[in-house]
């Protein structure tokens, strides 16, 4: 991860606040635990403060570095693996490595990736920085228990790819070309379960292309999942077609 030197200038909490006195228009989260001091199209910086305490789960995020600056803080966490099931149609993020825990002093920096679920305790004076990588790869949101490290859902990261679901399903009871050419776009997404909505969508309205594609995709789509399922498909779709 490229760090364009954030923690070498934001190496503190008057350097933090100095940043913030000329930079008015910046304002903490609703909760005033979390405040977004930078965000791009391939970086978010967020300082966020304490206090806070581990809770009833874990879950991942975008990869990100992150830096204590004041305080104490103590992240648990844990390495996911994603496995797929169902004869390859599905996939399934299970933990693989049992839970750790380290104690951040100030000036400390650790890297969490996109594959670790993880929880954060935090004294009331702690404020720490962490920069995310907005890698349009990562897409998976994991929550697991954070007692027994079972999977409890699994949802999209972003929630513009959240919204993305409803969107399908207007384009679906469209007529209008452009929104059909939309759900063919989206229809070639890596994202597996937005792929597979879009092809449902085209094939409530041109089931010729909907099978079309599931010809295509089986061999050639960037999902795995999604090729797998167009695989398990076909001889449906070759029994409705006869």
């Amino acid at each position: 991860m490229n760090h364009y030197n954030t923690f070498d200038n934001l190496n503190s909490v008057q350097a933090v606040l100095e940043m913030l006195a000329v930079q008015t228009e910046h304002t903490f989260s609703a909760d005033k635990s979390r405040l977004v001091l930078k965000d791009s199209p391939s970086h978010r910086l967020v300082l966020y403060k304490g206090p806070s305490c581990f809770g009833a789960t874990l879950c991942n995020s975008a990869p990100h570095s992150l830096c204590l600056l004041q305080g104490s803080l103590r992240i648990k966490q844990v390495t996911l693996e994603e496995k797929l099931i169902n004869n390859g149609t599905a996939s399934v993020f299970r933990a693989c490595t049992k839970a750790t825990v380290n104690d951040l002093n100030p000036g400390d920096s650790i890297q969490v990736d996109y594959l670790q679920a993880f929880d954060y305790q935090a004294s009331k004076d702690a404020y720490w920085l962490a920069l995310y990588d907005k890698d349009i790869v990562h897409t998976k949101s994991v929550k697991l228990c954070a007692v027994t490290l079972e999977p409890i859902i699994t949802s999209l990261l972003y929630h513009n790819h959240a919204r993305l679901f409803n969107f399908i399903e207007v384009l679906a009871r469209s007529t209008c070309e452009k929104s059909f050419q939309a759900l063919l776009v989206l229809s070639a997404s890596h994202i597996d379960e937005l792929a597979w909505r879009a092809i449902e969508g085209i094939y409530l309205r041109d089931r010729y292309k909907a099978s079309q594609l599931v010809r295509e995709y089986q061999i050639s789509h960037c999902s795995e999942v999604v090729r797998n399922r167009a695989g398990a498909l076909l001889p449906s779709l070759e029994l409705m077609e006869a």
